[in-house]
């Protein structure tokens, strides 16, 4: 079905917009040459991801992962927490955001974590 040129609504135009500032000088960038201090984009550590039996005990099984964007720990996490509550496994998760592994420490931390673990995911999407 074509619909006759008179009869077709006709588009509006918006108006053009300028773009501005409310910025009066320019900021500068500082890098902090002394090393890693957490990350670029992040302030929040892999033990603050650490999860583990409620109860404490020891562990039975232990998952380690690497994801790109924190926002994709919160379902291992929540998975983890199910699981022991909900079957009596004693399981424990710590996760690593990618930029946290340019700090040494981090990295010692990710090796002694990756020692013991039963399962590792890397998770880059």
């Amino acid at each position: 079905l074509v619909t006759p040129l008179a009869v077709q609504p006709r588009l509006k135009r918006s108006p053009v917009l300028q773009m501005t500032s409310t910025l009066t000088k320019e900021t500068p960038v500082t890098i902090n040459s002394e090393g890693p201090t957490g990350g670029m984009f992040t302030a929040s550590s892999p033990e603050d991801r650490r999860v583990g039996p409620p109860d404490g005990g020891e562990i039975e099984f232990k998952v380690v992962y690497v994801v790109l964007e924190s926002q994709y720990q919160s379902s291992m996490s929540a998975a983890v927490r199910e699981i022991n509550e909900k079957t009596g496994i004693k399981t424990e998760c710590v996760g690593y955001l990618l930029e946290e592994l340019r700090d040494p420490a981090n990295v010692a931390a990710f090796k002694r974590d990756l020692a013991d673990a039963n399962v590792f995911v890397g998770s880059l999407i």
